[in-house]
């Protein structure tokens, strides 16, 4: 796993902040242990490629409890606005259980099982992004390469989320290419 100075490092070549939300704004909300120390002590970068922007930690994620269950009607009050993705999509994160959502069109899909995957998966990317801009590398065959050992690379570290979400994570993978 990833921790805040490495995270840091990696996004710093792009001018992206790596926020990490004060644990008293926390208090008696409900998170898992794992995702209330992602947020507090690891971070979450602003924006991922300019596809991804997760700035709403850096002013303070708020509980959706607005967001409707589209199968069930119920209000959500276990997830939280993390920030929007590709095509509009926002990214939640309930906090009971860790899991991170892809919601649009009023439907939530489940990209990865835990917010730890979630970070890892961005740093993952971010630190082959920088290589490939290092190395100044533009040749189709470079760069399908590279995607292909991030995502073995993706794959080693969470299995799960990649055979559940896989095509998520390539999509936006390949658009910040």
């Amino acid at each position: 796993m990833v921790d805040h100075e490495s995270l840091i490092a990696a996004f710093a070549t792009e001018g992206t902040a790596v926020n990490r939300a004060d644990p008293a704004r926390l208090a008696g909300a409900p998170f898992s242990d794992s995702a209330r120390r992602i947020l507090t002590e690891i971070g979450l970068p602003e924006v991922f490629s300019l596809h991804v922007n997760l700035d709403s930690l850096g002013r303070g994620s708020v509980l959706l409890r607005e967001v409707r269950d589209a199968m069930r009607g119920k209000k959500n009050d276990q997830f939280f606005y993390l920030g929007s993705g590709l095509h509009d999509i926002g990214i939640l994160l309930n906090g009971h259980s860790g899991e991170v959502f892809a919601h649009v069109g009023g439907q939530k899909r489940r990209i990865s099982p835990s917010l730890d995957s979630f970070v890892e998966f961005l740093y993952l990317m971010q630190v082959q992004l920088n290589e490939t801009n290092k190395n100044h590398w533009s040749s189709e065959e470079e760069i399908f390469r590279m995607r292909e050992a991030t995502y073995a690379q993706m794959t080693a570290a969470d299995a799960q989320a990649m055979a559940e979400a896989g095509d998520y994570w390539r999509d936006m993978f390949e658009y910040s290419i």
